[in-house]
């Protein structure tokens, strides 16, 4: 009987859990046919601590993580990130003027209306497929004075 209750109370605590990474909102603007690059923008809040460390899609040739920064010039600067930091319960916006996903060499134009996969690679959570909405090329998003949480590496 010990054994027995050990054994269900070892199956009930020990039962895996994964950490959550929530995605909220995500949006492109569309593109023409002259555009070689998209962006991709939502929201991030994970359950633990975690990093978003790459994204791919097949709309794209290229996937990457960017963050934009102003330099001591006052220039805007793209950078490609190796990793995006998720603290525990916190927001983590990706916007324009901030952190986002940046589709390189696209193989077709992103057509407002339209939706495509994008997945989403994290350092301790499973990886997310999610479904992108193309929005008008000249939409602003409700909180575009919030130019993206930055924590810096």
């Amino acid at each position: 009987m010990k054994k027995a209750l050990l054994l269900l109370s070892l199956l009930f605590f020990t039962q895996p859990t994964y950490a959550e990474v929530h995605i909220q909102g995500p949006w492109s603007r569309a593109t023409n046919s002259a555009m070689m690059a998209g962006a991709t923008y939502f929201t991030l809040k994970s359950d633990v601590e975690d990093a978003l460390i790459r994204a791919e899609s097949p709309v794209a040739k290229r996937v990457e993580v960017h963050s934009v920064s102003t330099n001591e010039h006052g220039v805007m600067i793209m950078d490609e990130m190796e990793e995006v930091r998720l603290p525990a319960n916190v927001e983590v916006m990706f916007a324009p003027g901030g952190y986002h996903i940046m589709l390189m060499g696209l193989h077709q134009p992103l057509e407002e209306g339209f939706e495509y996969p994008l997945t989403l690679h994290f350092k301790n959570s499973p990886k997310q497929n999610i479904r992108v909405t193309i929005k008008s090329a000249n939409h602003q998003p409700e909180n575009s004075h919030n130019h993206g949480s930055h924590h810096h590496h």
